[in-house]
């Protein structure tokens, strides 16, 4: 299906009142710099997974919201950029293994995330 991952960040955004940093990053992006977004084609297999997914990713129960964007990195070779998601450090060797790049803002120490 075209389009997963602007539909999976629209569908964290909140349409009414006041827009969030989220919420106008995304509409910035879409709306005002089309020209600085690539649009990359993945291709499904028969059973429902990306083709550029390794299998290892799938063998290890990888989270399936998370998969589009590694199919990404390795089609195209892009590091992940992750913030807190902590699937993408539960997995970092099998990632690093199949030859994904993920780069964590926030280190890779969890219990560090939302420290004050």
């Amino acid at each position: 299906m075209d389009g997963e991952v602007q539909i999976e960040y629209h569908r964290y955004l909140n349409p009414r009142g006041q827009p969030g940093v989220g919420d106008r990053f995304y509409l910035e992006v879409i709306n005002s710099l089309p020209d600085k977004v690539e649009r990359v084609a993945l291709s499904k297999r028969s059973d429902g997974e990306y083709v550029d997914l390794p299998q290892p990713l799938i063998d290890i129960s990888f989270d399936p919201s998370d998969r589009k964007f590694a199919a990404i990195a390795k089609l195209t070779g892009t590091p992940v950029v992750n913030a807190t998601d902590s699937d993408w450090v539960n997995a970092a060797s099998t990632l690093k293994a199949c030859g994904i790049e993920v780069e964590n803002l926030c280190g890779c120490d969890k219990s560090k995330w939302f420290e004050e």
